[in-house]
């Protein structure tokens, strides 16, 4: 399968480039940077195809498949095009910058008879599937309320536009955990109360620090907190509190603990375990590629990226608001 990759930085050296060489099926057919001396490093590095115009990898019918690593302000635009020429697509996270874009995303695929695919991979670190499965099955009883973080340290915001709308806490480490939990608790999100802010740099558009409280089906609700500003170390620690019991997700003692009582304590442990810091890669290519091959739902669909899409959204409106911001459908249009 011939895959070409669309933006050749940090995200695409860490995980695309090497998930992709590592698959048996996948092809780096060809990179595609917008500064093309960066696609020329990368090409001599693999061995592809540098394609300096865009509009080219939608002109060859050799192209099977794209993986979107460019910034979140172009992803709709080239998602559609992408489609419109019938090449399957991964594109990162965020999905898109609104929810009406990553509705054009997910239509377009439809039409066009493609797989759309959403690069959200922390739903594959060992500890959050081990956790969808014990909560699945009970473990920790209903699942009542939550709270859960993710921050990175040192990422200081710079007064532009156009940053300010993708390149935030919000966009790039809350989205990770809107979707994470969405897929834990397989429940829809009804309604948001939340507050963004900057710390840093006082005179940055965008946000370094946010805290959102989500409402779900059944009545579970849940804080997050996201941050660009965790100095100490990066922290992804996420606790669950059921009927029966609560379950902690990366505490700094353990990935997945269990607690039913005072005395009760079941601690899951994982091969390789990784530090925090640590990049865990995952199999989200190997499972872009099944789904093409075998023309079946990819692990994390539009829909999915839609709901986000539609959380970010919600959050934005309710901290500028100051206020409760129910949820519309995920395909309902606001006029």
């Amino acid at each position: 399968m011939n895959i070409v990759i669309i933006g050749t930085g940090t995200i695409a050296h860490n995980r695309h480039l090497p998930s992709v060489m590592n698959n048996p099926i996948a092809n780096l057919y060809g990179v595609y940077n917008r500064t093309v001396e960066k696609a020329q490093q990368v090409a001599q590095q693999y061995n592809c195809k540098v394609f300096e115009d865009i509009n080219c990898i939608w002109q060859d019918d050799n192209v099977d498949a794209v993986i979107i690593c460019t910034p979140p302000s172009s992803h709709c635009n080239i998602a559609t095009q992408a489609l419109n020429a019938r090449k399957h697509v991964l594109v990162e996270k965020p999905m898109a910058m609104s929810k009406l874009e990553a509705i054009t995303m997910n239509e377009a695929a439809k039409a066009n008879g493609c797989i759309l695919m959403v690069s959200h991979n922390q739903r594959l670190y060992k500890p959050h599937l081990k956790a969808k499965e014990l909560i699945a099955n009970g473990e920790i009883g209903d699942v009542l309320t939550f709270r859960t973080f993710l921050g990175i340290p040192g990422v200081n915001l710079q007064n532009d536009e156009q940053q300010g709308q993708w390149k935030s806490s919000l966009g790039e480490v809350g989205s990770h955990r809107l979707d994470l939990m969405n897929f834990l608790l397989d429940r829809k999100p009804t309604k948001v109360f939340s507050h963004l802010f900057n710390v840093r740099s006082i005179e940055s558009n965008a946000d370094d620090n946010g805290i959102a409280i989500i409402e779900y089906d059944d009545c579970i609700t849940g804080t997050f907190i996201f941050s660009f500003t965790s100095f100490g170390a990066s922290d992804r620690m996420t606790q669950i509190f059921g009927t029966k019991g609560t379950m902690t997700l990366y505490s700094d003692s353990s990935f997945v603990t269990v607690e039913k009582g005072i005395e009760e304590k079941q601690v899951y442990t994982f091969l390789e375990e990784l530090p925090q810091h640590k990049i865990e890669m995952t199999d989200i290519i190997d499972r872009f590629i099944s789904s093409i091959i075998n023309n079946e739902k990819p692990f994390v669909t539009g829909e999915d990226g839609i709901q986000v899409m539609s959380l970010i959204d919600a959050i934005r409106q309710s901290s500028k608001d100051g206020k409760w911001i129910t949820l519309a459908n995920e395909y309902q249009m606001e006029s």
